[in-house]
């Protein structure tokens, strides 16, 4: 059931990573050009992580792992480039860099879950999309919202994260049913996959 969870999610990812390689030109010199990396890091991610769990039999939480540390430190470096105050920022990552050290220390290793690190970067990405809107409303381009790639990008971010806190407090817990996490995580998944599509297409400003 899990895998077949994890297949419905693919096209959503494949659709956001064609987006972003049919956009490519219009906007490699943007703040959002990283994006088409970052879809390539969720694929080798996934199909790896897949891969893993069905032939290799092997836990693939030190993969994922790895993709939450880097994921996160994307989003902190993206959000630096589109915001103005860039001392909070260096905050953010200092803060950041302590949850990792203290969730490898705390939870063992990096083979487990990283709970804390997920807490505290969720937290951070909330922080930040709270950050962009209010700088958006002092700008004139916020009448033209629904056409910045910015807002679509920090709205599916805020949508997953939003989801995300409650169900990894309560998966934490273990009082979560494996399949509907992974129900509820495709559903989140879905929705910020679909915000980033979005954001991919719409039109660079000349």
């Amino acid at each position: 059931m899990i895998i077949l969870l994890k297949i419905i999610l693919y096209p959503a990812q494949g659709i956001a990573l064609w987006a972003a390689i049919a956009k490519w030109n219009e906007n490699k010199h943007s703040p959002q050009r990283y994006f088409l990396h970052l879809m390539i890091f969720v694929a080798i991610v996934e199909v790896a992580g897949t891969l893993s769990r069905m032939y290799i039999s092997i836990a693939n939480s030190y993969l994922y792992n790895i993709y939450i540390v880097v994921s996160f430190l994307f989003f902190f470096y993206w959000f630096y480039t589109i915001l103005e105050q860039k001392k909070i920022l260096y905050w953010i990552f200092g803060i950041y860099i302590i949850s990792v050290i203290v969730s490898i220390s705390v939870e063992s290793s990096i083979s487990e879950m990283l709970h804390i690190t997920l807490y505290a970067g969720t937290l951070l990405i909330l922080f930040l999309s709270a950050m962009y809107y209010k700088s958006l409303l002092e700008k004139k381009e916020v009448v033209h919202f629904m056409k910045l790639q910015p807002f679509w990008i920090t709205t599916g971010l805020l949508i997953f994260y939003i989801g995300f806190l409650p169900v990894q407090f309560l998966e934490g817990l273990g009082n979560f049913d494996r399949i509907n996490y992974q129900f509820i995580m495709m559903v989140l998944n879905i929705l910020l996959y679909g915000c980033f599509t979005i954001a991919f297409l719409c039109p660079q400003k000349k």
